[in-house]
């Protein structure tokens, strides 16, 4: 349910938007649903907000265990929010991190409430500059 409310909030209003959200509306209603239906729905939404099923260095952040926990599942604009609101209660978020949900790495972001490839390019190019001299004669 909390997620369902997540997603509802902050699911963009466009042609793709709007029969996922009402298939998402019409899955959510019943009561139990089949986790490999879940699966599937979820994917589509996260391929709606821009995130992408692979994990490599481009698509992750740093926090602290419990905190990364209560992130997993949820779309880029919740996590942006829930990263502002664990700061505003005295929680340690890691520079980069900061930056990360602050798009500061992207040039000209066009979406805030979407994590792109471009997103991704720029964190990654951005770490490359500050690991280089760290990692000089490794590939």
């Amino acid at each position: 349910q909390e997620w369902k409310e997540m997603v509802e909030h902050y699911f963009p209003r466009t042609k793709k938007g709007k029969p996922l959200l009402k298939k998402l509306r019409e899955v959510l209603a019943v009561e139990e649903i089949e986790e490999s239906h879940f699966k599937e729905l979820q994917e589509q939404v996260f391929k709606l907000f821009g995130v992408p099923g692979e994990d490599d260095i481009s698509n992750l952040a740093l926090l602290e265990r419990g905190d990364n926990s209560a992130l997993s599942n949820s779309i880029f604009p919740a996590k942006r929010r829930k990263i502002m609101e664990l700061e505003g209660q005295g929680r340690f978020i890691p520079p980069a991190t900061r930056a990360v949900f602050a798009k500061y790495f992207t040039p000209y972001p066009k979406e805030l409430h979407i994590w792109n490839m471009e997103d991704r390019e720029g964190y990654r190019k951005a770490l490359e500059g500050r690991l280089k001299d760290f990692l000089k004669g490794e590939e």
